[in-house]
C-alpha cells in the first residue's frame, strides 16, 4: 500500500484523498526549472599593524595588495588612513568599522556597488551581549557593546555582473586575556544573525586571538582557521549562508606566505621582496620580515546560488 494512502486511512480520508485527480508531475516540472548562479570573488584578510617600523610595513602591504590585486580587503588592526592610500593603487572605495581603526574594509566599485549604508552590525550587538565592563589589558573596563560596535566593518554589496549580494564584515578580537573564547564565539553569533536578517551570504575575516569556539547555543559558521608565522596569531575566514542548500560557499582560502627564505629564488614574493630592497637604506631591508606578525589570508570565493524559475508553458 503506498505511503500516501497509509497516512489518509489513519486519519479516515482514503476516499477523499483517491477521489483527487492525480498530479501531473511532468507538467509541474516543465513550469519550474533550476537556475544556477555563480560568483566569483578574490578576498584578502590581514592584519597590517605589526611589530615592526611602520616605513617597511607601509612599503610591504602596498606591495602584496598590487600583487594579489584582490577584489575585497579585509583589514585588521589598520593603523593609519596613510597605508589605506598606499593601497589605493586599484581605487578602492573604503569603509570604516565606526570611530575604531580596528577595522576596515576596501572594495572594487567597477565589480562591486554598496547595497545600502546602514551598518547592519548595530541591530545585534545589543541583543548578542550583555552590557556590564569586562576586564582588558592594562586593568582598562570595556562593556561587551564596544567591542564590536565600533570594532566591526561591515558593508552589503552587490555584484555587478550578477546582482547578487553578499555581507563582507572585518574583525579584530582585542581582547587578549579573560574570556577571549566568548568574544570570539560571540561574533560568530553576530555573523549568523546578520546571515538570517539580511538573507545575504555573509564573508567575514577576522583576527580573533584564539583557536577555537564555546560549545553552547551558537551556531558556529563554516569557518577556515590558518595559524600564521607566529604560534601565537590565528586568523580566520569564516562564511555564513541564509539558506543553506541554495546558496553555498566553494572555493579555497590559503596564507600568503610573503617573506621568503635567503637564497629562495623560487619563492613567489622572492621578486616583490627584492625590488623592495632595490633603493632603500639597510636598517628598513633588516624590518621588513619583523614589520607585521600576521600572514595574509587569501580566499578564492566562489558562491553558488540554486534558484527556481517559473517559465511559461508551450
Amino acid at each position: 500500500m503506498a505511503e500516501g494512502w497509509a497516512w489518509g486511512d489513519a486519519f479516515g480520508t482514503g476516499a477523499l484523498i483517491a477521489a483527487l485527480p492525480p498530479v501531473d508531475r511532468k507538467e509541474e516540472d516543465e513550469e519550474k526549472q533550476l537556475k544556477v548562479i555563480k560568483l566569483e570573488i578574490t578576498v584578502l584578510s590581514w592584519n597590517i599593524n605589526g611589530p615592526g617600523k611602520a616605513e617597511p610595513r607601509n612599503l610591504l602591504v602596498p606591495a602584496v595588495v598590487r600583487k594579489e590585486n584582490p577584489d575585497v580587503l579585509l583589514l585588521q588592526e589598520v593603523p593609519s588612513d596613510k597605508i589605506i592610500r598606499l593601497c589605493n593603487s586599484r581605487t578602492y572605495c573604503s569603509v570604516t568599522a565606526g570611530k575604531s581603526s580596528e577595522a576596515r574594509i576596501l572594495y572594487d566599485p567597477i565589480l562591486l556597488e554598496v547595497l545600502e549604508p546602514e551598518r547592519a552590525v548595530d541591530l545585534h550587538v545589543a541583543e548578542v551581549f550583555a552590557k556590564e565592563g569586562r576586564e582588558m589589558r592594562g586593568g582598562q573596563k570595556l562593556g561587551e557593546e564596544e567591542l564590536f560596535r565600533d570594532r566591526v566593518a561591515v558593508v552589503r554589496l552587490r555584484h555587478r555582473p550578477t546582482g547578487k549580494g553578499i555581507v563582507f564584515l572585518s574583525f579584530h578580537n582585542i581582547r587578549t586575556s579573560g574570556d577571549v573564547k566568548g568574544t570570539a564565539t560571540g561574533f560568530c553569533e553576530i555573523v549568523q544573525r546578520i546571515a538570517e536578517h539580511e538573507k545575504l551570504p555573509v564573508v567575514a575575516g577576522a583576527d580573533l586571538n584564539c583557536k577555537g569556539f564555546r560549545r553552547g547555543k551558537t551556531r558556529v559558521p563554516e569557518y577556515e582557521l590558518l595559524t600564521n608565522r607566529r604560534r601565537s596569531k590565528v586568523d580566520f575566514f569564516l562564511h555564513s549562508s541564509p539558506f543553506p542548500g541554495v546558496v553555498s560557499f566553494e572555493g579555497s582560502v590559503s596564507a600568503l606566505h610573503v617573506f621568503p627564505e635567503d637564497g629562495d629564488e623560487t619563492h613567489p614574493y622572492h621578486t616583490v621582496m627584492r625590488d623592495l630592497r632595490r633603493g632603500h637604506p639597510e636598517h628598513l631591508v633588516a624590518h621588513y620580515s619583523s614589520s607585521l606578525d600576521h600572514d595574509p589570508l587569501y580566499d578564492r570565493l566562489r558562491v553558488k546560488w540554486i534558484e527556481s524559475e517559473e517559465v511559461e508553458s508551450k
